[in-house]
């Protein structure tokens, strides 16, 4: 709407300039909407009132757009012709800054023209043509940032050629120039060329070497990438799993046990900081992934196994915290296959089936992922998992894995974590807890009404000294105020919740609104800076998407955002019946002596295990607990 106001105001004034510059601006937002068609139309539209009113560069800018939004929509038929003509006006333009800009796009596009569109190698020619122009005019300009793009671009061609002395060449100049400009956005980027070079000449510690420091580069724009419109897995988490992979693949040749071990747990640790910047992306929130972790986790318990899963394109190596060592297992599954089963196994675990579908995605997923671990972790006495998921693992409950005979929860507790230094773990005293339980059993906002949530609530009562909202006492302003004056270690939200890949559009429902991500920072996170913070939070009738794995993300960080230590929460929403059950025994057992949060949750999940009509795992398997296990 503001942008068809600004449109028709730019129209009624009848200048060119201001209907070139608003139709430009629509376009990017329709592009980025992903309305191809919509959004060549208002490039075409600004570039024809940019042509008119002798506005040259807007004009270039507004075809170097249009023929990025071809490229995306796989419009072949007369790209070269644009491409050629969009260089042939950008060359003529003066010496500027914009100019450079418009040079090195189409360089680009020229490039990922081969790539996407399956051109021949004279693209690369064509990219190289318009790269050098770029370069010349930056040179002109004395604009060492844009000197150190059009070097690292070009020095990515020669990479696509296997050329790899003139790449290295070309890249460790953009590197030197990119620290002269103090431009770290272009620095991280040619770090990491440098390193691809290197590793893909067979020069692996040189390699390594330069993947730490671009690694580092990317640490320093970390936060300008926070909440950018490309997520940060998508633009530099290959830096760390490509370093990962190098440095599991010197482990593997290492003779040296020591430094096979100081490789692995570089690989962790590199990890960790992706799922810390994932977090914190998703949250577009930084302070959410302090680090928590007042003592390393893996060394907390004897009988706990922490299992962080590495997924490369063609393998999953589990690194698996064992008392005395790190041991690692190689499964040779490739990414692809991995994640078409575990979707298959989603889909079809959500829905009671009494055929029981999901059966074979269960098997094959315990065979991949548990199945080599089994010597390991009977040998250690392990009767705790605690597991790291990555990616499309966050969305399936991997208590539901089944060898044949057994699900895994019959075996073990299972516990996941978003990070080992984002989980404070320490036992806690629940005899002493407080609880503050709200829910709703009425229709409201569209929502379907919740009758089983008042007997959820009653067993909560019947355990711990609880406040209760229900209804038309749990109104958003309600929550705040409790939480604000009371002493909860427990805070239970029995209602509608969903998870969505924008947080934005993540909420919990009370009876007059909804709960944001934000809002529920602002409520029970706020406990984070007083001495008794929120041990417990439990959301009892949530959802993420199928297949969504950003979605995931924020039901794995939902405790960090809310300051909590622990959550239980559902990754679909299930009978209300089982739900009631399910938490009255969670609650009954976490209250026993000597029962720690993860066997707690086993003990409730077992329970419905064991009755007929709530044996598929659709009815118990989706509860999670995150975060503290203990």
């Amino acid at each position: 709407e503001t942008f068809d106001r600004a449109l028709e105001m730019a129209n009624d004034s009848k200048r060119g300039d201001l209907q070139a510059t608003v139709l430009n601006d629509l376009g990017a937002v329709q592009a980025e909407a992903g309305e191809f068609s919509a959004a060549i139309r208002s490039f075409q539209e600004s570039a024809g009132f940019a042509h008119e009113t002798e506005l040259p560069v807007l004009e270039a800018t507004a075809r170097i757009n249009e023929a990025a939004v071809r490229i995306r929509d796989g419009r072949r038929d007369g790209l070269d012709t644009f491409l050629a003509e969009n260089l042939r006006l950008t060359r003529q333009l003066r010496d500027c800054h914009e100019k450079v800009l418009c040079l090195l796009s189409t360089g680009s596009q020229y490039w990922l023209s081969g790539w996407w569109l399956g051109y021949d190698a004279s693209w690369r020619r064509k990219a190289y043509e318009s790269y050098l122009a770029g370069l010349a005019s930056a040179r002109i300009l004395e604009d060492h940032r844009l000197v150190s793009y059009s070097l690292g671009y070009i020095g990515r061609l020669y990479e696509d050629e296997r050329r790899y002395d003139e790449a290295l060449s070309y890249t460790r100049q953009a590197v030197f120039i990119a620290q002269q400009a103090d431009a770290a956005d272009a620095l991280y980027q040619w770090e990491w060329q440098a390193a691809r070079v290197m590793r893909d000449r067979g020069d692996t510690e040189q390699a390594i070497a330069g993947y730490r420091r671009a690694i580092r580069a990317v640490e320093d724009i970390r936060n300008s990438l926070s909440g950018s419109m490309v997520s940060f897995q998508t633009v530099v988490g290959p830096v760390f799993r490509e370093f990962a992979d190098l440095l599991l693949r010197r482990s593997s040749t290492n003779q040296d046990t020591q430094a096979a071990q100081r490789d692995l747990l570089e690989v962790r640790a590199t990890l960790e900081k992706l799922r810390q910047a994932e977090i914190a992306d998703y949250f577009r929130d930084d302070c959410v992934v302090q680090s928590q972790g007042a003592t390393q986790i893996d060394a907390v318990s004897t009988r706990a196994a922490i299992i962080y899963p590495v997924l490369l394109q063609d393998r999953v190596e589990l690194l698996v915290s064992l008392p005395g060592a790190l041991e690692r297992f190689t499964v040779p599954v490739s990414l692809q296959e991995l994640t078409s089963v575990i979707r298959e196994f989603r889909q079809n675990i959500e829905t009671s089936d009494p055929l029981n579908r999901f059966l074979p995605q269960a098997r094959r997923l315990h065979d991949w992922l548990m199945a080599p671990l089994e010597n390991s972790l009977g040998r250690d006495g392990i009767d705790t998992l605690v597991i790291v998921p990555d990616g499309p693992l966050r969305t399936i409950p991997l208590s539901a894995l089944y060898d044949g005979n057994q699900f895994l929860i019959e075996k073990y507790a299972v516990a996941t974590t978003p990070g080992l230094t984002l989980t404070m773990a320490a036992p806690v005293a629940p005899a002493k807890a407080q609880a503050l339980a709200s829910g709703l059993t009425e229709s409201v906002q569209g929502f379907n009404p919740l009758p089983n949530v008042a007997s959820e609530l009653a067993g909560i009562q019947s355990v711990f000294a609880t406040n209760k909202l229900q209804d038309r006492t749990f109104k958003t302003a309600s929550v705040e105020r409790e939480v604000a004056r009371g002493s909860y270690s427990i805070v239970h939200f029995a209602t509608h919740g969903h998870f969505d890949g924008d947080h934005d559009k993540s909420f919990l429902v009370t009876f007059d609104g909804k709960l944001t991500m934000d809002g529920l920072q602002e409520t029970v996170g706020r406990r984070r800076y007083r001495q008794e913070a929120v041990e417990l939070l439990v959301l009892s009738a949530c959802e993420t998407a199928t297949g969504d794995d950003r979605a995931a993300l924020g039901l794995a960080g939902v405790g960090l955002k809310a300051g909590a230590r622990s959550v239980v929460a559902s990754l679909w929403s299930i009978s209300d019946e089982s739900t009631a059950m399910l938490i009255a025994e969670f609650y009954r057992h976490l209250k026993e002596p000597n029962q720690s949060k993860a066997s707690a949750l086993r003990a409730a999940q077992r329970s419905l295990l064991k009755q007929e009509r709530f044996r598929h795992p659709f009815f118990w398997a989706p509860f999670l607990l995150i975060g503290n296990w203990l």
